[in-house]
């Protein structure tokens, strides 16, 4: 139903969907509007919308050319690191992405991939990974992330074990 709503709203710059608990499928079809009308999106924010790891994937794809995207919020979606490498290539063609917030997943192992994606982006400000399970291995990855971007302001990785 909301998919149906936005088809046309083509200057659309700011979608907030949170807690709408709107699944994969939901997920799916948003991407597919984002990607057939909403190209000019500067804000998208879906937080707690159960949307785990097929949802992401979906939308990773469908947002892949969107060159507009600033601001992304995924927090407590139930995504895992089984997502992660679709959406770190669409993480890769976000050249005005500032913040993203991937707070409340159960991201272990690839937060590593996803810090390595933002460190190179000139205007990328901040990064929320709080409460992710990350593992204490990602040392590195954000020793070269707060080392490698001069742009950062804030990272958050607070209650990962």
């Amino acid at each position: 139903m909301i998919a149906q709503l936005l088809a046309n709203k083509v200057n659309l710059r700011t979608l907030g969907l949170s807690n709408n608990y709107i699944g994969q499928s939901g997920a799916r079809e948003i991407a597919s509007v984002c990607q057939d009308a909403l190209f000019g999106l500067v804000r998208l924010s879906l937080e707690s919308n159960l949307i785990g790891n097929l949802g992401l994937i979906g939308l990773s794809k469908a947002m892949i050319d969107n060159e507009s995207l600033e601001e992304l919020y995924l927090y407590n979606n139930e995504i895992d690191d089984d997502a992660i490498d679709a959406f770190t290539e669409m993480l890769d063609n976000k050249r005005r992405l500032r913040i993203l917030g991937l707070e409340y997943n159960k991201i272990r192992f690839k937060a590593e991939h996803i810090m390595r994606s933002v460190q190179t982006k000139s205007l990328f400000e901040r990064l929320y990974l709080t409460q992710n399970m990350i593992q204490p291995q990602i040392g590195e990855a954000v020793f070269e992330l707060l080392t490698t971007s001069y742009s950062i302001r804030e990272l958050r990785m607070n209650h990962n074990h």
